[in-house]
């Protein structure tokens, strides 16, 4: 799963593993209106745990991906509930507010890179994937779960990972390279075919 302004305006869509192979998506399937999209590809990657639970306010939730292109991890609390604008502009979503505590490793600048990765709990569950961030607020914004299982539905995927681990501030740094290494993050390959430019008319003299 990922966002959907992940993967849009692209002519194909592949998942890098290895850093230079890149496995092809069978398909991509986006949620109709909010900013979430399913990629199916043949990764052979353990499934995580799914949780369809509203995070707690003051929760802990460690999010995975790649910032600025490098590979890292989040730290945030809850703050509740909001309501953000998708890329589009036109739309409005329901979406889960929380603040930034820390990274890992520490990295100034933006997050821009980490959208679409996923924000688990202490417990090791997915409580959503990330939609947008606000660097001069210090905030993080994840799709609710409710649009989670929504898209779900779209794919018609049922969730079937079962495995628990624990995740805190002094093994994030060891759980986003195992999820590296294991295939369930990873970074969102996308091509964009260059548009063919009108030939020049020729110029009256």
């Amino acid at each position: 799963m990922t966002a959907a302004h992940v993967v849009k305006g692209c002519n194909s869509v592949g998942l890098l593993v290895d850093d230079k192979k890149v496995i092809r998506a069978d398909a991509v399937l986006t949620h109709p209106t909010a900013d979430a999209a399913l990629i199916r590809a043949r990764l052979n990657a353990p499934p995580l745990a799914f949780l369809d639970d509203l995070p707690r306010i003051g929760e802990t939730g460690y999010q995975f991906g790649f910032p600025q292109g490098r590979p890292a991890a989040v730290a945030a609390s809850v703050l509740g509930r909001a309501v953000i604008r998708t890329k589009n502009g036109r739309n409005r979503e329901l979406a889960i507010a929380w603040a930034e505590r820390a990274r890992f490793p520490e990295f100034p600048g933006t997050l821009g890179g980490i959208s679409g990765g996923p924000i688990l709990n202490g417990e090791g569950e997915i409580v959503g994937i990330n939609v947008a961030a606000s660097i001069r607020r210090g905030r993080v914004y994840t799709a609710a779960p409710r649009v989670m299982s929504e898209t779900l539905e779209v794919g018609r995927v049922t969730p079937n990972g079962r495995e628990r681990f624990q995740v805190s501030n002094r093994n994030v740094a060891y759980v986003e390279s195992s999820l590296r290494k294991r295939r369930s993050v990873r970074l969102v390959h996308c091509l964009v075919q260059p548009k063919t430019r009108n030939p020049r008319r020729p110029r009256r003299r």
